[in-house]
């Protein structure tokens, strides 16, 4: 293998991509892994959400809206042209969409972006879990 040069290494294009089939949306969205920029502040921002004070008192509240599974998924669902598709702005109404289909996006940013299977565990340690579709009906069964 040869040794790289920094005009080989910047001009390398490594970001793997993955389209996957959104049918409750209609359609296909591309999934790319993160750069290194984007991993960076995603590792930082989970390190971040759990940080308290002596109080404890949280340090970023404002890292406590919105779960790791969206985090990943505007930071690598992109466009026609490459660029992100979704930013934090987008947060409010992404929250609204199925559970099941922002997992199956995101489980492949993470595939993508050399998440392990440890640190998704360790991520994933404090995350609500997203209830069945049907729980609500096993729910309603358990009171007759």
């Amino acid at each position: 293998m040869a040794v790289l040069g920094k005009k080989d290494i910047f001009k390398a294009q490594e970001l793997r991509k993955e389209l996957v089939s959104v049918p409750e949306w209609g359609g296909d969205v591309w999934v790319q892994e993160m750069d290194a920029e984007q991993r960076d502040l995603f590792d930082r921002w989970i390190v971040q959400r759990d940080m308290k004070d002596e109080n404890g008192k949280y340090l970023y509240p404002e890292h406590r809206n919105g779960g790791m599974r969206l985090r990943v998924l505007i930071a690598t669902v992109i466009d026609e042209n490459g660029k992100l598709m979704f930013s934090d702005l987008d947060l409010p109404d992404l929250a609204n969409k199925s559970g099941k289909v922002v997992a199956r996006i995101s489980d492949v940013g993470m595939k993508l972006s050399g998440m392990s299977e440890e640190s998704k565990a360790e991520m994933t340690k404090n995350s609500e879990p997203v209830p069945s579709e049907d729980s609500s009906l096993d729910s309603a069964n358990n009171l007759e």
